[in-house]
């Protein structure tokens, strides 16, 4: 059986990117991610990340260019390793610790060659 306090060392983040609504109040979305037990939040827009921190939030990481297009990919790494070094300065500048980069999808791609 757990102990009750061990739950409360359980830090769980959710992705921005997937959950959050244009249309809604950034301060009461981040209220409200932080009253459900969430300690962080992972790729916030920087126009919101003030937001996420004044709800008592963590920046998790910062989401750099690869999502579709990635390093999978020769052909995209003289447009994606500028981009991914300019998000690793906009972490450094925003104090935000990590950033995390997708390989990008495979496009028909082998594994072995991704």
């Amino acid at each position: 059986m757990l102990k009750k306090t061990s739950i409360n060392k359980i830090k769980q983040s959710v992705p921005d990117w997937c959950f959050f609504d244009e249309t809604i109040n950034p301060e009461n979305y981040y209220a409200n991610v932080k009253k459900i037990g969430f300690t962080g939040v992972e790729m916030v827009s920087a126009d919101r990340r003030d937001a996420a921190r004044n709800a008592g939030l963590e920046l998790v990481n910062n989401g750099a260019s690869g999502m579709q297009l990635g390093l999978n990919d020769l052909n995209n790494h003289q447009q994606l390793i500028p981009e991914i070094c300019r998000t690793i300065e906009e972490a450094k500048r925003d104090k935000i610790s990590q950033v995390i980069i997708f390989s990008g999808n495979a496009n028909g791609q082998s594994k072995r060659d991704g």
